[in-house]
């Protein structure tokens, strides 16, 4: 299947996703990375539906939930728009 990327709009298939993630993580995980690429910060929820074409903040936040549950982001405590990617655990 493909995309445009959300900060170039250069298109892309999806490659399989990390083993434990599902393709709707693997892409809200992959347009994370790239807002906070493009912008210094960390998106809102409605960036992140925006970017990958899901309908409401309750499903990009059910799959924050599971990212973060899976050890792929963390939150900063107390702030706002405040994700920020798990180095080590990033998808490539």
């Amino acid at each position: 299947m493909m995309h445009r990327c959300p900060c170039c709009q250069h298109e892309f298939s999806d490659p399989e996703p990390p083993a434990g993630l599902t393709r709707v993580q693997a892409k809200v995980l992959k347009a994370i990375e790239a807002l906070i690429a493009k912008r210094g910060f960390s998106p809102s929820y409605d960036d992140i539906a925006s970017a990958t074409g899901l309908r409401s903040r309750g499903s990009v936040n059910r799959v924050i939930v599971a990212l973060r549950e899976r050890g792929f982001i963390t939150f900063h405590p107390g702030r706002s728009r405040s994700i920020a990617i798990v180095q080590q655990r990033s998808v490539a």
